[in-house]
């Protein structure tokens, strides 16, 4: 599964979202402020075997954040109007 989360700056998650993996990202739109990135999440770190325990879960997210790690890269252009 992937999954989606909005976030503030610090990491703090306001939304998470499930897609499976051959989905196409989820539609969120963040927030002003926030960010949308896709994480990783530790195998059992959140129970999403019960939906009725939708709570539960809400809960275990609380003790998470965003871990975010920018891979930018710069290259340089071919020609000055396309990459």
């Amino acid at each position: 599964m992937r999954f989606f989360a909005i976030h503030d700056r610090h990491g703090n998650i306001a939304a998470l979202t499930i897609c499976p993996p051959d989905a196409p990202p989820a539609a969120l739109v963040p927030d002003p402020g926030q960010f949308l990135t896709e994480a990783e999440v530790p195998e059992g770190a959140i129970d999403l075997a019960d939906p009725e325990n939708e709570q539960r879960a809400v809960e275990q997210l609380k003790g998470f954040r965003v871990e975010v790690k920018p891979e930018g890269k710069l290259v340089r252009k071919t020609s000055p109007n396309t990459g």
